[in-house]
C-alpha cells in the first residue's frame, strides 16, 4: 500500500495546485492510475478527491473531471462511497449556472455505475429535460440513457415522459433526436417495451423527417436486439414503414404524371400535409435496420421473409438501383443466417432476379453472385457449407449458369470492396463443391480456370484484382486438402511463365508454393526465390508453418545478413535457424542427438530474449509462448531419444532372442518390457508439459490450439503404444483424438498420421511376451511419430488475443514483507482486474495461493478460492493464512471460459510473510 499512498499524496498535491494547468494535468492521469492500480480503496479515494475538486473548482476543471471519468468506465464500479461522492457533486446542481449543471449531468452519467438508484440524480435529470439550455438538455439525455440502462424503475417511470416529449410539436427536431437515442439503452421489461412500441406506432403514423426517423429506428432496433424477444414486433414496424414509403413513392409518381393537376409546389405541400412524402434516404434508413436484424434470422418467421421479398424495389432506375443494393444486402445477410427450410423463400426471390446477374452495374451483379452462392451453398447450423447433391444434368444447370456469371465477373477490374465480396463468394462456391466431391465438375473447372489462367496467359502482367485472387487461393490451400497439390504445381508454373507476377506478390505465392505435404520440384534450382530480405523471411515463415524446415526455411534464413540488425532481430533469426535445422527425416540415434542440440540452442536464445523483457514496444511476455513451445519440442525429442536408445539393442544384437522360434528367450522379452516401463514416468512428464502449454494458450487462434492439441495427442499415442507393448491392463481402452475446432489442411495432415498410428496399436498386443514381430510394429509407429514434421502454429509468431490479469495484494508493507507473530491468522485480500480481447468471455476465476516454507518444503500447501468476475471484469478473493514460520505466498490465476474450459494465466503476485516472536515485556 506504500505505492498507492504515495500516489494519493502526489494526487492531492496536484489538485491543490494554484495553477489550473497543473490541476488539469493531475486530472488527466486518473485513467492510467485506475488501470495500474485497480484496488477498491485506491479508486474510492481518488473519486472522493475528484468529487471535492468538482464541488469547489472552476467550470474548466469540472469539464475535465467529467471527461476523464467518462473514459474510465468499468474501474468506477470499484468505488464504495457513492453517497459521499454524489453528495459533493450534486451540490453544484443547485447553482443557477447552466454550464455547471451540464457538467454535473455529464459526470453523473459516468457515475451511474456506482449508484443507479440515486433519487436526487433522477430528480435532477427529470428537471433538466425542461431546460432551455441546449447543452444541459443534451447532458440530461445522456444521463437519462445511463441511468435507464441500469435502473428498471427509473426507465419505467421516464418512458411515458419521453414519449410525450417526442410527440410534442413544440420540441425541436434536434432535441427529439437526442431523446430518441435514449430508447436504445432502456432496461426494458414487458411494460417498458409496450410503451416503446406505442411510441413507435405514434411516430410511424406521424411520418417524421428523415433524421428523426433514422435516430428513432436505430434506437428501437438496438433495444430489440438487446432484448431479443421484441425483434418480431420491430420487424413488423420496419416492414410497415418500408411498405408505406414505397406507397408514398408510387403515389408521388402517379400524381406527377397526371394531366389536370395543380403545380408541383402545391402537390408537394398536399403530400406533406397528408404524411405521404417520400425520399430514398428514408427507405435506406429502414433497410439498414433490417440488415442489422437479418443477423438474427432465426427470429424471423416465414411471413416476414415473404413480406420482405415482395418489397423489392420495383424498377431499375438510377435511384432504385441504389436502393436495390441495400435491399440485396439485407437478403444476403438473411441467406447467410437463416435456417435451410427458409431458403426456399429466398430462392423464389433469387429466381425472380436472375436478370441481375447480367447487368452492367457491377454492384448489383456481385450482390447477385453473393446471394446465389449463399442459396446454392446453404449453410448449416455449424457454420460449414454444404451443397445439395445433384445427380442429373438438369440440377447441374443452375451451378453451370452461376459459374458462367462468376467467370464473367472476374474478367472485369473491380473496386477493392467489390473484389473482396466477389472472391469471398467464389471461395465459398469452390469449398462447397469440394465437400461433396464435385471438384472436377464443369462448373468448378470453369471457375478455377478463370481464376488461374490469367496469371499464365499474359507474361509480366498481373491480372485484374490479383491480390484478391491470390488471397482466395491461399484460403483454398489452407482449408481444403484437395486443392493443395494443384495450387503448389500452379505456383511454380507461374514462377516459370510469369516471374514478374510471382515477384510482385511474394508472400502469397510463397504460401501456395509451400503447401503442406508437398516437395520442391526438381526444376527449382534453389529454394531461395526472392531477392528481398523481407520476402525471404516471409518465405521462411511459410515454410516453418507448413513443415518445410530444413529444405526451404533454413536456406532462406541463412541468406539473411544479420550483422546490421538489432539485437532482437538477429537473435530471433538465429533462433529460427536453429529450429529449421532441427528437422529430421530418420529416427536414428544420431539424428535425434543432432535435433536435440539445435533445439537446445534455440531454447537458450529464446530464454535470453524472455529474460531481457520487452522490446520496441512489444509486451514483456511476447516470447513466452515461443519459448514454451520449443521447450516442449525439446522434451519430446529427448524422450524419443531415450526410447530409441532403449530398444536399439533389442532390435539388433538381441533380436534373434525375440524371434518366435525354438530359440525364443523370455528373459530378453521381460528385459525390454521392464526397460520401457521405466520410461513411462518420463513420457508422462512430457505429456504434462504439452497439457500445460495447451492450457496456457488462451490467446491463440483456433487453428493453433488444434495443432497444440495434436502435439499433445502424439505423446498420448506414444504412451498408449508403450502400455500396449508392455501389456498394461489399462491399455485396452481406446485412444480418442480430440476433434478439430477449426479444420485446416495442416492439422488434417497431422491428424491423419495420428489416426494411422492409433489404428496400428492393436498390432502391438501380445499374449504374454513381446516378440520380434511386435517390436517391429512398435518401431514402425515410433518412426512415424518421430519423423512427423513439426509445424509452427500461427500463435508462435503472433498471439491473436490478449488476456491480462492485474493483481494487488493487501496488506503489503513498504519493503514487500509482512511481519506477523507466530500462529496468528492473517487475512489477505487479492484484488484483480481482467482485460481481455478474446471473443469468449471469462465466467469464473480461480485464485491460487501457493504457500512455500524456506525451512521445510514438506509443509508447503496450496489454497484455492473460486470467484466470479463482475460485469466489469473485476474480482477479489480473500484468504485466511495461518503460519508458524516464515514463508512466501505466491498468488497465481486460473480461469474458466464460457465453454467451461479451464486455462492458466501467467500473472502472479508474491507476498513474503516473516514470522517474528513478540518482544518480551521486561521490567527494569
Amino acid at each position: 500500500m506504500a505505492t498507492t499512498s504515495l500516489l494519493l499524496q502526489n494526487f492531492d498535491k496536484g489538485l491543490r495546485a494554484q495553477v489550473l494547468s497543473e490541476q488539469l494535468a493531475t486530472v488527466s492521469s486518473v485513467g492510467k492510475l485506475f488501470d495500474d492500480h485497480p484496488v477498491p480503496v485506491f479508486v474510492n479515494s481518488i473519486l472522493v478527491r475528484l468529487a471535492e475538486a468538482f464541488k469547489d473548482g472552476s467550470n474548466a476543471l469540472r469539464v475535465a473531471i467529467a471527461r476523464v471519468l467518462g473514459q474510465c468506465g468499468p474501474q468506477l464500479t470499484l468505488a464504495f462511497s457513492s453517497g459521499e461522492i454524489f453528495r459533493r457533486i450534486l451540490t453544484v446542481s443547485h447553482a443557477n449556472d447552466p454550464e455547471a449543471r451540464e457538467s454535473t449531468l455529464e459526470i453523473l452519467s459516468s457515475l451511474a455505475l456506482i449508484s443507479p438508484d440515486s433519487k436526487q440524480a433522477h430528480h435532477l435529470i427529470s428537471e433538466s429535460l425542461t431546460t432551455k439550455h441546449d447543452g444541459e438538455f443534451r447532458a440530461a439525455c445522456v444521463a437519462l440513457a445511463s441511468f435507464s440502462r441500469l435502473s428498471p424503475e427509473f426507465a419505467e417511470s421516464m418512458i411515458t415522459r419521453v414519449g410525450n416529449l417526442l410527440n410534442d410539436p413544440t420540441i425541436s427536431v434536434k432535441r427529439k433526436i437526442n431523446l430518441a437515442k435514449v430508447l436504445a439503452s432502456q432496461s426494458a421489461n414487458a411494460r417498458t417495451m409496450e410503451e416503446v412500441f406505442a411510441i413507435s406506432r405514434s411516430m410511424v403514423d406521424s411520418m417524421p423527417g428523415d433524421d428523426l426517423l433514422a435516430a428513432f429506428l436505430e434506437a428501437t432496433t438496438s433495444l430489440s436486439i438487446e432484448t431479443r424477444y421484441a425483434i418480431p414486433q420491430q420487424l413488423n414496424v420496419l416492414l410497415t414503414v418500408l411498405q408505406r414509403r414505397y406507397s408514398a413513392k408510387n403515389l408521388s409518381a402517379k400524381e406527377k404524371t397526371s394531366t389536370n393537376s395543380p403545380s408541383d409546389a402545391e402537390k408537394q405541400e398536399t403530400l406533406a400535409s397528408e404524411g405521404r412524402t417520400y425520399s430514398d434516404y428514408s427507405v435506406v434508413i429502414v433497410l439498414q435496420q433490417l440488415r442489422r436484424l437479418a443477423n438474427l434470422a432465426s427470429l424471423w418467421n416465414d411471413e416476414q421473409i415473404s413480406r420482405l421479398s415482395r418489397l423489392q424495389p420495383p424498377s431499375l432506375s438510377s435511384s432504385d438501383r441504389r436502393l436495390l443494393r441495400v435491399y440485396l444486402d439485407v437478403v444476403i445477410s438473411l441467406s447467410i443466417n437463416c435456417a435451410n427450410n427458409q431458403l426456399d423463400l429466398i430462392n423464389q426471390l433469387l429466381l425472380r432476379s436472375t436478370s441481375l446477374g447480367t447487368l452492367e452495374d457491377a454492384h448489383l451483379r456481385i450482390r447477385y453472385i453473393e446471394l446465389a452462392t449463399n442459396v446454392t451453398c446453404s449453410r448449416n447450423g455449424a457454420g460449414t457449407s454444404k451443397v445439395e447433391t445433384v445427380e442429373n444434368e438438369k440440377s447441374e444447370a443452375p451451378l453451370t449458369s452461376l459459374a458462367l456469371i462468376i467467370s464473367g465477373a472476374m474478367e472485369e477490374k473491380l473496386p477493392l470492396p467489390l473484389a473482396k465480396r466477389l472472391y469471398k463468394s467464389v471461395g465459398e462456391f469452390l469449398l462447397a463443391q469440394s465437400r461433396v466431391g464435385a471438384v472436377k465438375t464443369e462448373a468448378t473447372t470453369m471457375v478455377i480456370d478463370a481464376l488461374l489462367s490469367p496469371f499464365l496467359d499474359n507474361a509480366d502482367v498481373l491480372p485484374n484484382n490479383a491480390p484478391q485472387r491470390l488471397e482466395l487461393l491461399c484460403s483454398l490451400a489452407d482449408r481444403d486438402i484437395n486443392y493443395v497439390a494443384m495450387l503448389h504445381q500452379w505456383a511454380f508454373q507461374v514462377l516459370q511463365a510469369n516471374p514478374a507476377a510471382f515477384q510482385a506478390i511474394p508472400q502469397l505465392f510463397a504460401y501456395l508454393a509451400l503447401g503442406i505435404g508437398t516437395e520442391m520440384p526438381s526444376t527449382s534450382k534453389s529454394p531461395i526465390l526472392f531477392d528481398s530480405v523481407v520476402d525471404r523471411y516471409g518465405m521462411a515463415r511459410s515454410a516453418l508453418r507448413n513443415g518445410h524446415w530444413r529444405q526451404v526455411a533454413l536456406p532462406n534464413l541463412k541468406s539473411i545478413d544479420t550483422r546490421n540488425m538489432g539485437t532482437f532481430e538477429s537473435n530471433w533469426i538465429e533462433a529460427l535457424k536453429e529450429l529449421a535445422a532441427s528437422q529430421i527425416t530418420e529416427s536414428s540415434f544420431s539424428a535425434l542427438n543432432v535435433q536435440i542440440a539445435h533445439l537446445q540452442r534455440a531454447l537458450d536464445i529464446l530464454t535470453i530474449m524472455c529474460s531481457n523483457g520487452g522490446f520496441s514496444g512489444h509486451r514483456d511476455d511476447a516470447f513466452r509462448s515461443p519459448r514454451d513451445l520449443v521447450a516442449c519440442f525439446l522434451a519430446t525429442s529427448e524422450v524419443f531419444l531415450q526410447i530409441v536408445a532403449t530398444i536399439q539393442p533389442f532390435s539388433t544384437v538381441l533380436n534373434a532372442a525375440l524371434r518366435p522360434s525354438a530359440y525364443f528367450n523370455p528373459i530378453t522379452a521381460r528385459r525390454i518390457k521392464f526397460a520401457l516401463r521405466l520410461l513411462e514416468p518420463k513420457v508422462n512428464q512430457v505429456l504434462f508439459l504439452w497439457s500445460n502449454l495447451c492450457h496456457s494458450s488462451f490467446g491463440a487462434d483456433a487453428c493453433s490450439l488444434d495443432l497444440l492439441n495434436l502435439y499433445y495427442s502424439r505423446i498420448s499415442v506414444l504412451l498408449k503404444a508403450i502400455r500396449v507393448f508392455v501389456g498394461r491392463p489399462e491399455a485396452s481402452s481406446a485412444v480418442q483424438l480430440q476433434p478439430l475446432n477449426a479444420p485446416r489442411t495442416t492439422t488434417q495432415f497431422y491428424q491423419e498420421t495420428l489416426h494411422w498410428a492409433v489404428r496400428n496399436l492393436a498390432s502391438l498386443a501380445c499374449e504374454e511376451f513381446p516378440n520380434s514381430s511386435t517390436l517391429s510394429a512398435f518401431q514402425s509407429i515410433l518412426h512415424q511419430l518421430i519423423v512427423l514434421p513439426n509445424l509452427l502454429p500461427r500463435a508462435f509468431f503472433q498471439q491473436f488475443y490478449t488476456v491480462d490479469f492485474k493483481l494487488s495484494v493487501t496488506p503489503q508493507s513498504e519493503n514487500g514483507k509482512l511481519y506477523v507473530p507466530p500462529g496468528q491468522t492473517t487475512p489477505v485480500r487479492v484484488d484483480g482486474a481482467l482485460t481481455s480481447t478474446h471473443p469468449t468471455s471469462v465466467v469464473a476465476i480461480i485464485v491460487i495461493a501457493d504457500v512455500s516454507f524456506v525451512a521445510s518444503h514438506s509443509q508447503n500447501f496450496e489454497m484455492r478460492v473460486k470467484v466470479e468476475p463482475s460485469d466489469r471484469n473485476y474480482f477479489h478473493a480473500q484468504f485466511l493464512i495461518e503460519v508458524r514460520q516464515s514463508c512466501e505466498v505466491k498468488f497465481r490465476i486460473e480461469f474458466i471460459d464460457s465453454r467451461q474450459k479451464q486455462w492458466k494465466s501467467a500473472a502472479t503476485s508474491t507476498l513474503v510473510i516473516n514470522v517474528r516472536e513478540p518482544p518480551n515485556n521486561r521490567t527494569f
